[in-house]
C-alpha cells in the first residue's frame, strides 16, 4: 500500500511533536529541580538565617545582660571609691583636728606650767609675807601683853586657838542684864587680808566689813579688839 505525501508529513510531525514534548518534559523535570533545588536552598538559608538571628538575639541579650552588670559593678565601684574618699576625707580631718589639739594641749601645759610656777613664787612670797605679818603680830602682842591680861582679867577677853592660821577671840563682860553671856568673834590670818569668819551673835555685814578693815589697814590688835568689843556692845 502506498503512503501519501500527508500522511508521511503527518508522521514527521508527530515524530518531532513526540521529541519536543520529550524535551518539554525533561525541561520541566530540570525546571522543578532547579525550583526544589531553590526552595530548599532557601528553606535551608531562611533556617540558617533564623539560627544565626536566634543565636545574635541571644548573644545581644547576653552583651547588654554583660553591660548592665559591669555598669552596674562600675556603680558600685564609684560608690565604694566615694566612701573609701569620704573616710580618707574623714581620718585626716580627725588626724589634723587632732594634731590641732595636741598643739594646743602642749602650748597650754607650756602655759599652764608657767603659770604653777608663778603661783607657787607667789606662794612662796606669801606665807614669806605672812611669816613677817606674824612676827610682827607677835611683837605687837607681846607689846600689848600687859595691855591684853587687862582686858582678860577686867574686860573678860579669851583668846583661843581654833586651827592654825585661825584665832577666835571670846568677850564676856558685856551685857549688863547677863555677864556671863559670851560674844565670840573667829578670825582667819591665813591671807593678806585677814577675814571675820563668823561672829556670834551675828554682827551685820558692813560692821564686819568696817571691823575687820582696821585690822588689815592698822595691823593694830588691840584697836581691832576695842572696834570689835564696841560693836558687840551695841548690839547687847
Amino acid at each position: 500500500m502506498l503512503s501519501s505525501p500527508l500522511d508521511e508529513f503527518a508522521a514527521s510531525d508527530l515524530d518531532e511533536f513526540d521529541q519536543v514534548s520529550e524535551r518539554m518534559d525533561g525541561t520541566q523535570r530540570l525546571f522543578h529541580e532547579y525550583i526544589s533545588q531553590r526552595q530548599n536552598k532557601i528553606l535551608e538559608d531562611r533556617t540558617t538565617y533564623t539560627k544565626s538571628l536566634t543565636e545574635l538575639r541571644e548573644l545581644q541579650k547576653s552583651l547588654i545582660s554583660s553591660i548592665e552588670e559591669y555598669q552596674k559593678r562600675e556603680q558600685e565601684l564609684t560608690e565604694l571609691r566615694a566612701a573609701q574618699q569620704k573616710e580618707e576625707d574623714e581620718g585626716r580631718e580627725a588626724i589634723e583636728s587632732f594634731q590641732a589639739k595636741y598643739d594646743e594641749m602642749v602650748q597650754l601645759n607650756s602655759q599652764l606650767a608657767s603659770q604653777i610656777e608663778e603661783v607657787r613664787e607667789n606662794i612662796r612670797k606669801t606665807k614669806e609675807r605672812q611669816l613677817q605679818e606674824r612676827q610682827v603680830l607677835n611683837e605687837q602682842m607681846a607689846l600689848v601683853s600687859p595691855e591684853l591680861h587687862f582686858w582678860e582679867q577686867t574686860l573678860g577677853l579669851r583668846i583661843e586657838g581654833v586651827q592654825e592660821d585661825v584665832l577666835r577671840f571670846v568677850f564676856i563682860n558685856i551685857d549688863e542684864k547677863d555677864y556671863g553671856r559670851e560674844f565670840s568673834c573667829t578670825l582667819d590670818l591665813s591671807d593678806v587680808d585677814y577675814r571675820i569668819i563668823k561672829c556670834r551673835p551675828e554682827l551685820e555685814p558692813e560692821v564686819i566689813e568696817s571691823t575687820v578693815k582696821v585690822l588689815n589697814e592698822t595691823r593694830q590688835l588691840n584697836l581691832f579688839l576695842k572696834t570689835l568689843r564696841k560693836a558687840f556692845k551695841d548690839i547687847a
